[in-house]
């Protein structure tokens, strides 16, 4: 349960304002356990006990009471364990997301993000991963809405796309008592350096979420890098008005730098996005 806690201004170009890094502190998963033959879960630890029937995965300690599992759920422990009651009342005890029946229904959950309060479970989100990357999720503790208390970011890699090998990742905003503000999925090579200082004389930090798009910058048909920036107002995330977008045209240079930063990590998942959107 161990984390590698980073204490630092988080990537960025620190100088030019819209570059400006956020200050905020950076907690990590940690590693993946190396496999033996035999161990139970692949070496894995396993979860509490808890009504959304996770089993076992990661563990991250947010602080002396708090802890985010990243779990593999059992559907038969889940079923026996919120779904099975005589009267056919029970409710099952996790955050509503987003209205969408199966975001709210674990019964169509493979993973989760489940958090525990004093080793009971409070809350649990629905997630997914690929190849068994426990390890690839983070919180970042920033002031995003600007009022002096940092919120709660949890970025959290889902998969790779071919091609390209496009990492995706979803980002949820959580209060600093780890109520669900709101979240973003779908977010392609996501990575520290996409949070940026407010422009003045607006406080807090933006966020910004990174996708592939079409571009004809050049006249020619082709892709981009471009990254949206979003505010937290009224605890919810809306479009930061005073920030335009950023945006890279993929070149051969780019490709260049895109891949040296991957290979220069076999492990790496998160993007470069501060140096990437630098230019050529």
């Amino acid at each position: 349960m161990a984390c590698a806690i980073l204490s630092a201004l988080l990537p960025g170009f620190a100088g030019a304002a819209p570059w400006a890094a956020c200050a905020g502190e950076v907690l990590r998963a940690p590693p993946l356990p190396e496999r033996t033959e035999g161990a139970r879960f692949g070496g894995l630890p396993e979860v509490p006990s808890n009504p959304v029937g996770c089993l076992f995965g990661l563990s991250m300690q947010v602080d002396a009471d708090t802890v985010l599992w990243r779990c593999m759920i059992d559907s038969e422990l889940q079923e026996a364990a919120v779904w099975e009651s005589e009267d056919g009342s029970a409710e099952p005890p996790y955050a509503r997301d987003d209205g969408r029946v199966d975001e709210q229904d674990p019964r169509n959950w493979s993973y989760a993000l489940l958090l525990l309060r004093n080793g009971q479970p409070v809350q649990a989100w629905r997630d997914s991963l690929m190849g068994g990357r426990y390890d690839a999720f983070a919180l970042h503790r920033v002031d995003l809405d600007g009022d002096g208390v940092r919120e709660n970011l949890v970025t959290l890699w889902n998969a790779q796309g071919n091609g390209l090998g496009v990492n995706h990742w979803t980002l949820r905003v959580f209060s600093d008592d780890w109520r669900l503000l709101d979240s973003r999925a779908g977010v392609a090579d996501w990575g520290p350096g996409a949070l940026r200082a407010a422009p003045a004389p607006r406080g807090g930090c933006d966020i910004g979420v990174t996708s592939w798009v079409e571009d004809r910058s050049t006249g020619r048909d082709g892709i981009a890098l471009e990254a949206r920036f979003l505010r937290l107002q009224d605890g919810r995330l809306v479009e930061a008005a005073d920030r335009p977008p950023e945006r890279r045209r993929y070149t051969f240079g780019f490709q260049n730098q895109r891949t040296a930063w991957f290979d220069a990590d076999p492990d790496r998942l998160e993007g470069d996005i501060a140096g990437w959107l630098g230019g050529d």
